[in-house]
């Protein structure tokens, strides 16, 4: 289950600087190590479920404003009740998958709670109300009003009514879902006393599912990190797990839609996908009628429910004056944003199905950049060394500073420095950082760089300032970090924008996230806690995954309200969606194969080690031929996985062969099918090698992965079975 990390006292501080003294925790039950909420699932299946939740106490403190001293209380694992200007109150919120058109039906089997008067507590003072969440642009903070409903503060029930209740349902990918909210605390304001729960247990009945749907809708659109992710939120999910895989599914689905001039570029880049386990489709924008953003959006859906293998992936390469975007004017700003390309559940829908990321590139060149980039990164085709791998830094503002470096130093205490990464702190209150020293950070190397406080479509200007123009003089060359920008308008991709600059640049970066609007403090801190909780304690690979989930949090804290809507929208990848970023030094793959097989040969083997000859499970192995074959699999825990070719090739024939896992450099060989056995030899080599037992240039075995430079790769492109498809044929241009 998903262990939510969320704000305490630190949102207090957001709204007319009021004073804030912590009274501490106040214990109800045993708190042991860990005083958060204890969820527990009893039952499980696809007609019901029954959980049960214990808590151990509340987190107090005394809160002064200009309306006078109030109480608030918080509680670990805990989001906030939404209704600005009332009693602000935790609310635990758990997420339960549900079979498709089931209706879900709450039943509160026992509830056991204590009644106490905030006096008794040693707290004279009201709950302290719900406020607006802040937007990160200076002088903010001071100008927003204290929110305070009277007559909120004037019932004489306890509220909420419920201890629980069913609050938003929703579908993620095959996984439809309800959120229950459970609510602690529950207060009388003019009595001035709370009920809190002790343990409370739930049955939740599934009536009218559609068994058959639901089963036929998990396995058709298995996927990676969405099962991870429904594991992870899911209490149920076992019930409802496809295989229970944490690996890609195979083969998946991978949608490039670019604009015409752009895709000689990105051939390469295509090929790199194909080689490595995705089936690729590229299609141009003249092929889709209309070409608008719906008319791509109408594309994307009929891919997804109709052909036989549905994309997780959609890239879309051009900005938005050649492929358009979605602008969203529902909320409380209208937004550019790409999430419409991923939702796949009709209108009102906004929790994304597909992962979605863009190539915002005004010309050929820049495309060229992006995708040489990006496939140098994941080859780690790259003459830097590995160094610059372990380093990361971390730029705070001046403004509210609180809250950026207080984001930073959890996630760099948490899961950074644990991990071996060594982080620079460029804080500007607490150690008087300079723009001078990031640049001089990123020229010497950065995997990741992480920005929170106030931005502009023309860069980060509280704290350290960095602006598009610094870029042009970076010298950074095949050091590229993964930027996280938690700041307002840096992604406004409307116009010539930061994130745009970021990864079109030679240098610079290999991806970048951030907002197309402004963004919000509070909002900002549990989004970034999220990305960081999800990617490195739940193991994410695939960067778009965690940056998912760190939505979901604040979806999760917020129960869909505040500005979680515009969030989805607003926060937008640019660069690859699959991309798979370096989080360690990388390692050499040690491939065994056969590099000549006679003909007729049905069964062909691979196995697969690290340096240490220890055998590595869960790589992901790719054969191909330039026609028809395309099968992948992942190595068991003795590092093999053998192939059943059918029909058995009956014609001389070279075929590929590769492997690639998280953190280890891909190995590219090929093998071959002829009538006479020349070679039976086997390649040990890794992927940096050439075959010493290779004695023509026509039957290499291990040849190294090679690619021209920035001009394309000069593959072929063809129509496929779609008449508005275009399908990757030759992998050639690859090989020497």
């Amino acid at each position: 289950m998903k262990i939510l990390t969320v704000l305490t006292v630190v949102l207090v501080f957001l709204i007319a600087s009021p004073a804030t003294s912590s009274a501490g925790w106040i214990s109800w039950g045993s708190t042991g190590a860990d005083p958060s909420p204890k969820t527990t699932l009893v039952e499980s299946g696809y007609e019901e479920a029954v959980f049960t939740v214990d808590f151990t106490g509340l987190d107090a403190a005394i809160v002064a404003t200009d309306k006078g001293a109030f109480t608030l209380i918080t509680s670990p694992r805990c989001g906030t009740t939404t209704d600005i200007g009332a009693p602000s109150l935790p609310v635990l919120r758990e997420h339960l998958e549900i079979p498709q058109a089931a209706v879900p039906v709450l039943e509160i089997i026992q509830t056991r709670y204590e009644e106490v008067s905030l006096a008794d507590l040693g707290f004279d003072n009201r709950i302290f109300p719900t406020q607006q969440s802040v937007p990160k642009i200076p002088g903010a903070r001071e100008a927003m009003s204290f929110e305070f409903d009277e007559s909120s503060y004037d019932v004489d029930s306890f509220l909420p009514i419920a201890a629980a209740r069913i609050s938003d349902s929703g579908q993620v990918r095959a996984h439809r879902f309800i959120q229950v909210e459970i609510f602690p605390v529950r207060y009388n304001p003019r009595a001035g006393t709370i009920r809190y729960l002790t343990h409370i247990e739930i049955k939740i009945t599934f009536e009218g599912g559609d068994l058959n749907e639901t089963k036929r809708r998990l396995a058709r659109f298995a996927s990676p990190d969405f099962d991870t992710f429904a594991s992870r939120v899911f209490l149920n999910n076992e019930t409802f797990a496809s295989g229970g895989k944490d690996t890609l599914d195979i083969p998946a689905g991978y949608l490039i839609i670019t604009h015409d001039d752009f895709a000689d570029e990105l051939g390469l880049f295509a090929i790199l996908k194909q080689t490595m386990g995705y089936r690729v489709t590229m299609t141009k924008l003249s092929d889709i009628p209309a070409s608008s953003a719906q008319s791509i959006a109408d594309y994307i859906q009929e891919a997804y429910e109709t052909w036989s293998i549905p994309p997780a992936f959609v890239l879309l390469v051009g900005d938005t004056a050649q492929v358009p975007c979605f602008i969203d004017s529902s909320g409380w700003d209208n937004i550019a944003t790409d999430l419409p390309f991923a939702t796949m559940d009709g209108i009102g829908d906004w929790h994304p199905d597909l992962y979605v990321g863009r190539f915002s590139c005004n010309n050929e060149s820049e495309v060229a950049t992006l995708a040489s980039k990006t496939v140098n990164y994941a080859m780690f085709s790259m003459s830097s060394g590995t160094d610059w791998i372990g380093n990361v830094t971390f730029m705070a503002s001046t403004d509210n500073s609180d809250i950026s470096e207080g984001t930073h130093n959890y996630v760099i205490d948490t899961w950074l420095n644990p991990y071996g990464f060594t982080c620079s702190r460029r804080y500007t209150d607490t150690y008087g950082a300079t723009s001078a020293q990031v640049i001089n950070d990123i020229n010497a190397g950065l995997s990741q760089i992480t920005f929170s406080g106030h931005g502009s479509p023309q860069g980060w200007y509280d704290g350290p300032q960095i602006e598009s123009s610094d870029l042009w003089s970076l010298t950074n060359a095949e050091m590229y970090p993964v930027v996280q920008s938690y700041a307002c308008l840096t992604g406004a991709f409307m116009e010539d924008c930061f994130a745009e600059a970021w990864t079109t640049h030679p240098n610079a970066g290999v991806l970048f996230f951030g907002s197309s609007i402004n963004s919000l403090w509070d909002e900002d801190d549990i989004l970034q806690r999220g990305v960081y909780d999800a990617w490195f304690g739940g193991e994410y690979t695939l960067i778009r995954g965690a940056l998912n989930e760190g939505l979901w949090d604040v979806y999760d804290y917020y129960s869909g309200g505040g500005q979680t809507y515009e969030y989805f929208h607003q926060y937008n990848v640019f660069g690859d969606p699959s991309l798979d970023p370096w989080t360690k030094a990388p390692s050499e793959l040690f491939v065994d194969h056969e590099q000549s097989l006679p003909l007729g040969t049905e069964m062909f083997d691979v196995s697969v080690s690290d340096v240490l000859d220890d055998p590595v499970e869960d790589a992901l192995v790719c054969i191909w031929d330039l026609d028809q074959v395309h099968q992948t699999a992942y190595t068991d825990t003795a590092g093999q996985i053998t192939f059943t070719l059918s029909p058995a090739p009956e014609e001389n024939t070279f075929m590929k062969v590769t492997v690639s896992k998280h953190d280890f450099i891909p190995y590219f060989g090929s093998f071959s099918f002829s009538d006479v056995d020349t070679d039976t030899d086997t390649d040990t080599d890794s992927d940096s090698d050439t075959d010493s037992d290779t004695d023509t240039d026509t039957n290499p075995a291990a040849v190294p992965f090679h690619h021209p430079n920035n001009s394309g790769c000069g593959c072929s492109l063809a129509k496929g079975s779609s008449a508005t498809s275009f399908i990757i044929l030759s992998l050639s241009a690859f090989l020497e």
